[in-house]
């Protein structure tokens, strides 16, 4: 269903209120954005985000063939816009070009002949200059995008909340952790899916240390020395002093990913240490979905075929949460770069 979230994690009940909130920002940018770059750059702001919405109302209105052009191309766009008012970057930085707020080239290679490896198998190639627009989108949110190499479509997917529907295919890759402290009288606990099959406390701490975030993290344990578990596929971790900000009701985990007002804990990306966050999963999804229609559409539309593909439902519902969850995910990173006046860094 096009317009509507179709997945529980979602704080907008529409694409159309998302690009609403984007809107905002754009007709009443604040003063750090005004005063931040050239009017070039702010001109180039305007208009990328003005072509990604496009992009994005044309994808609604279109089949799911020709689809993930819109939704890549748009969400480039959108990337575009946040590299040219980043802090991070701009024209005359110490290190030359590397941290350039310009962008030509994708940075990512699409690998063809994978005809015969599994859909979820597939590859994408991380190749980032000093220009390309994934490397300058990447700087502008805070993702990684050095050393990640090559990285499978299905990690990729894992890592978002929409993958819950598909969580049986992709039970290969580790998959995003939703925040969820419990208090103790002595401090909080946290909840961490470790999944089947992961029984001993070595595979448990293997699985742990694949999200940065949790590295040197304990297990709770009982008298016994076992992790205590809150279900038969989880077990509780003890939350370092000092990892939470507790502002009223709302407690947050110090570096946690954001999604539509979610935390979240993300596993490390392919070969890097580090991980990708949300809105640059999408953009790497994306440009595979987009590359496939584009250079091989006999196997996009084998793919797509309902009758015939057994990825076919579930590549539809990407393209479906695509509509909604990428102008969140804008509208997010556009709320937090007006919010904090970051450094250069």
């Amino acid at each position: 269903m096009v317009g509507v979230s179709i997945y529980d994690i979602g704080r907008w009940t529409s694409a159309d209120v998302a690009w609403r909130a984007i809107r905002t920002f754009r007709s009443a940018p604040s003063s750090d954005l005004l005063t931040r770059g050239s009017s070039s750059r702010m001109d180039v702001f305007q208009a990328a985000l003005e072509q990604a919405q496009q992009q994005y109302k044309a994808a609604a209105a279109i089949g799911y063939e020709s689809r993930p052009l819109n939704l890549f191309y748009g969400l480039s766009q959108a990337g575009r816009a946040l590299a040219a008012i980043s802090p991070k970057l701009r024209g005359n930085h110490p290190e030359g070009a590397q941290k350039n707020w310009e962008s030509s080239g994708h940075g990512v290679g699409f690998q063809l002949g994978q005809l015969s490896t599994p859909f979820w198998d597939r590859e994408i190639e991380v190749l980032p200059n000093r220009r390309d627009s994934f490397s300058r989108a990447s700087i502008a949110v805070g993702s990684t995008y050095v050393d990640v190499g090559r990285v499978t479509l299905g990690s990729l997917v894992a890592q978002l909340p929409e993958s819950l529907p598909l969580r049986e295919r992709l039970e290969r890759w580790d998959s995003y952790m939703k925040v969820n402290f419990t208090s103790r009288t002595d401090g909080r606990l946290l909840a961490f899916d470790i999944g089947r099959g992961v029984d001993s406390i070595s595979a448990i701490q293997a699985k742990i240390d694949r999200y940065p975030l949790l590295r040197g993290w304990s297990l709770y344990l009982d008298r016994e020395g076992q992790p205590r578990r809150p279900s038969e596929t989880s077990v509780y971790l003890d939350v370092p002093e000092g990892s939470v900000d507790a502002t009223g009701y709302v407690n947050k985990l110090r570096g946690a990913s954001t999604y539509a007002g979610n935390q979240v804990i993300l596993p490390v990306a392919g070969q890097a240490e580090s991980v990708i966050e949300p809105i640059m999963a999408w953009w790497l999804i994306l440009f595979d979905f987009s590359m496939l229609a584009r250079y091989e559409p006999r196997a996009w539309t084998n793919a797509l075929h309902i009758g015939r593909s057994e990825v076919a439902s579930q590549v539809e519902f990407l393209l479906d949460a695509a509509l909604i969850a990428v102008p969140e995910l804008l509208a997010e990173q556009l709320e937090r770069l007006t919010a904090n006046d970051e450094s250069d860094g």
